[in-house]
């Protein structure tokens, strides 16, 4: 699981359809610079403190699929950039940051996003390998009787009553850094539309 925070940059967009249709190439090395901004800023090692080193649960310190492994890859990814996806997206993110928990250990993932919610809880679980929803006991689903919610308070009450309270929660607190940086990127960008165009 990956959990992903975009980062939007004001007059991204027509810079790069311009761009893109004078001098291809250039976007490419946008995106390189674009890279080497984000972590400038320090946002990789902020995300990384920000995650507790230990379990932030006792219910977590176990050898199963939802054992605390922490942030084990924290990356940046540029979404591709084309003309007909410029045209057809309002708004367009010029880098994705990525907090990634360990494959086999999805603490990290589960603690992070606990809060969200699409749906009110079902009462049973999803049946292993197949996606449906569990009918009752002997399809291999299991009875829902709040663990969830009480993971939910836990986390509350010791990080913030807030989804994203780890990786998310960094970013935005690095967001002024992120944008100022972004920002030197894409005007050095818009100068050299500028003298294209003249």
């Amino acid at each position: 699981m990956e959990l992903k925070t975009n980062i939007r940059v004001d007059g991204l967009k027509d810079t790069l359809i311009i761009l893109e249709a004078i001098e291809g190439d250039s976007v490419k090395q946008l995106k390189k610079d674009a890279d080497v901004a984000v972590r400038s800023t320090g946002v990789f090692s902020a995300i990384r403190s920000n995650a507790p080193s230990v379990a932030p649960m006792s219910g977590m310190v176990h050898n199963g699929a939802t054992k605390w492994a922490g942030i084990t890859s924290v990356k940046t990814a540029i979404p591709p950039i084309t003309l007909r996806r410029l045209a057809r997206k309002r708004d367009t993110p010029i880098i994705s940051i990525h907090a990634t928990g360990s494959p086999d250990g999805l603490g990290f993932d589960y603690s992070e996003l606990a809060g969200i919610r699409r749906h009110p809880p079902r009462s049973r679980s999803k049946i292993p390998s197949t996606g449906l929803r569990g009918a009752g006991r002997g399809d291999g689903s299991i009875a829902i009787n709040g663990q969830g919610d009480n993971m939910i308070r836990v986390l509350n009450d010791r990080f913030g009553s807030q989804e994203g309270r780890f990786a998310y929660e960094a970013t935005i607190k690095k967001r002024p850094a992120l944008n100022l940086a972004l920002q030197v990127v894409l005007d050095k960008y818009a100068a050299i539309v500028n003298r294209k165009l003249r």
